[in-house]
């Protein structure tokens, strides 16, 4: 027996919740203090996989641990170029479909990004 996750899109939660937010006050999820919390943390993971330390808070690195991890070779590059990973949202609603399906099927980004360019001849 085979189970599929329930999936919502995360552009309608966030917009629910911005919504209950606005009509009823109390916590935001996007609150700048749990915001500086998250990225903190988020660095700090990645400090950790770059020196296999245990990292400990506050951080002190200033750098960005995954640009350091390039510049040290800790890191390869599998793919050389950039892309703008934020293309998917100016999708229309058609492409913003097939992009979930994609994804839901377990392709990566890049992977998505470049089928859905060749499919419509490139950026709009």
């Amino acid at each position: 027996m085979e189970l599929e996750p329930e999936y919502e899109d995360p552009w309608v939660l966030q917009s629910r919740d911005t919504v209950r937010y606005v009509e009823n006050g109390g916590d935001h999820r996007g609150d700048v203090k749990q915001a500086a919390y998250t990225v903190e943390i988020t660095m700090a993971l990645f400090q950790s996989a770059r020196n296999h330390e245990i990292v400990r808070m506050p951080l002190g690195e200033q750098g960005y641990p995954v640009d350091l991890m390039f510049e040290e070779g800790k890191l390869p590059v599998e793919e050389a170029g950039a892309y703008d990973i934020r293309a998917f949202l100016a999708m229309e609603p058609e492409d913003r479909q097939r992009y979930n399906e994609m994804r839901h099927e377990g392709m990566r980004h890049k992977d998505i990004a470049d089928a859905m360019k060749s499919r419509s001849g490139g950026p709009r």
